[in-house]
């Protein structure tokens, strides 16, 4: 990878919790060639609310990730596997047991957020003269009737990576 595109990797952490799905923002200081206040992050939160192993519908929520930049930009935003090391079900680790969640970029459900493998989406922003500002939709779903012991708290840390 040339230098000057590693330069412009911001890498965020992303945590979740199923009475409560957060997503923390942490900002990795650019390295040199990139001048900071560029481009930014924001990742606003998701509520899972309490999940129901006894119900028959899916757990849902939403949350978004926002680019904004200062300065023309053309990149792309893609989301890690966290923990489970997959994306086809993500999975958060609770306290006693695991659970199986997704996230995806569509109320549908149909396209998993990912970094562009197969099966796995990603997004991509372009900014003209000024910057801009785009908003990415992400949204979590928890299948129903999974066989876990409640109540616990479930986490996954699955990382958001912005590239222009």
């Amino acid at each position: 990878m040339p230098k000057n595109i590693i330069s412009r990797i911001r890498t965020l952490s992303m945590k979740s919790v199923c009475s409560v799905f957060f997503l923390a923002v942490l900002l990795i200081p650019c390295a040199s060639g990139a001048e900071r206040g560029e481009c930014g992050v924001t990742i606003a939160g998701i509520d899972f609310d309490k999940y129901n192993p006894l119900h028959d519908t899916p757990t849902v929520a939403q949350g978004s990730i926002t680019v904004t930049c200062s300065v023309p930009a053309n990149g792309k935003v893609t989301v890690s596997t966290g923990g489970s090391q997959s994306f086809r079900l993500r999975t958060m680790t609770g306290d006693r047991e695991n659970m199986e969640y997704n996230l995806y970029t569509d109320n549908l459900y149909a396209m998993v957020w990912g970094n562009g493998e197969p099966g796995t989406v990603t997004g991509s922003f372009t900014f003209g003269e000024g910057g801009g500002l785009q908003i990415f939709p992400v949204y979590g779903r928890i299948p129903p009737k999974q066989d876990v012991y409640a109540p616990q708290t479930f986490r996954d840390s699955p990382a958001v990576t912005v590239l222009w």
